[in-house]
Parts: C-alpha cells; structure tokens; sequence
C-alpha cells in the first residue's frame, strides 16, 4: 500500500502518556541533567542547580546571539556586495 499523507500515525509513547511533558532540561557534561523547568501543573517548578543551569541557558543565548550576528553580518556584505561592487562581469 502506497503512503497516504491523510493518515496520520500515533507514537506508542503518545497512546501510553497522552499527557504533554512541558519541562525545559538543562544539560551539561555529556549529556548529565543539572536542571529542569516543570510547567505541568498549576504551579512553576525547578529541580536542579540554580547557578550551573543559569550558565547553560546564558551560554545557550550567547551562542545562538552570536551565531545570528554573524549570519545577519554575512548576509548584509553579500547583499552590499551584489548591489554596488564596481566589477563589472
């Protein structure tokens, strides 16, 4: 039978917990939990170190901040560039 896009497949783990998890894991050392944000329920929880999960989530914004600059950077050169480079082809 051939792929039908109007079906859609359901994950074991969603059948057995259809109940969202809305937590934010922070993560340091291969992988190794230090924090977590718990949105499931009527209240905010956080379980973890305070200060080594606050360096993660900076780092995290700093790296991603960065990363767009550079890209927002490069970007403006092309377009500069393929607007007023005397060169003629």
């Amino acid at each position: 039978m051939k792929d039908n896009p109007n079906i859609w497949t359901v994950s074991e783990e969603y059948v057995f917990n259809p109940t969202p998890d809305y937590t934010i894991t922070f993560k340091k050392d291969n992988d190794k939990e230090i924090g977590k944000f718990d949105f499931n329920g009527d209240k905010l929880k956080f379980e973890g170190d305070v200060e080594e999960s606050a360096q993660v989530f900076i780092n995290f914004l700093l790296s991603a901040f960065n990363q767009r600059i550079e890209e927002i950077k490069s970007e403006t050169i092309k377009e500069y560039n393929e607007q007023f480079d005397p060169r003629e082809d």
